[in-house]
């Protein structure tokens, strides 16, 4: 049976990456990182991130996710742009990160039954959960532009009525779909919670790094780091 680890948001959490979360991956079949590699508003460790970013390149034992707090250092439209945006970041990003470090990462990814993104769908974006919408998607962002299944919605400071995969807010967005999920972004300090609904569990990590899981593609169980 597989065992895959997810872990959530990092934002620049390098030494509990290195510490706690690489040693759960050696005994992992594959590991997925939810997403929010950058933004701290703690010790900032942007160049580690970036080296370990790149020193993976390639690694098919690690799927990448794109969170919101990454779209706006590796895509210049200003549509991307949010919270905790450093110009040294960007800075920083650019000198050590090629396009094709970029290019590896992703909008979603599905074991067995979970569909796992960033932030989650709703059923007002499951058009955009589709294989050939997120390869547009990404290659318009690459190109300069900005695609709909990026938007962030009215909850937190958007237009659109529910955010996108990279968006959604779990207090106030979230719903459960037929579909469980398994996301990060909405954070809450040291909790894991879940939304259930006619026995679909879903699920949002984001506890500050405090929590991971693991899944089979069918059960799923929560570490405390």
């Amino acid at each position: 049976m597989s065992s895959i680890l997810v872990d959530p948001d990092l934002h620049e959490q390098y030494t509990t990456l290195m510490g706690k979360v690489e040693p759960l991956m050696e005994q992992a079949d594959k590991t997925i990182f939810l997403g929010d590699w950058f933004d701290t508003f703690g010790d900032h460790n942007v160049e580690e991130m970036c080296g370990y970013i790149k020193g993976t390149r390639g690694d098919e034992k690690i799927v990448k996710l794109l969170g919101n707090h990454d779209c706006h250092y590796f895509f210049d439209h200003n549509g991307f742009m949010c919270s905790g945006w450093q110009p040294r970041t960007r800075m920083v990003v650019d000198q050590l990160l090629e396009p094709a470090d970029i290019e590896e990462f992703k909008l979603f990814t599905q074991v067995g039954k979970f569909v796992l993104s960033h932030a989650g769908f709703h059923p007002a974006t499951l058009q955009y959960f589709h294989p050939t919408v997120e390869k547009e998607a990404l290659r318009t962002a690459r190109e300069g532009g900005f695609d709909p299944i990026f938007s962030a919605g009215k909850a937190r400071g958007g237009w659109v009525p529910v955010g996108g995969p990279t968006w959604l807010d779990w207090n106030q967005e979230f719903v459960p779909l037929a579909t469980p999920q398994i996301v990060g972004h909405t954070y809450k300090r040291g909790q894991v919670r879940t939304k259930n609904d006619q026995g679909v569990m879903s699920y949002c990590l984001d506890s500050g790094l405090k929590h991971v899981m693991w899944t089979d593609g069918e059960e799923v169980e929560v570490v405390e780091l």
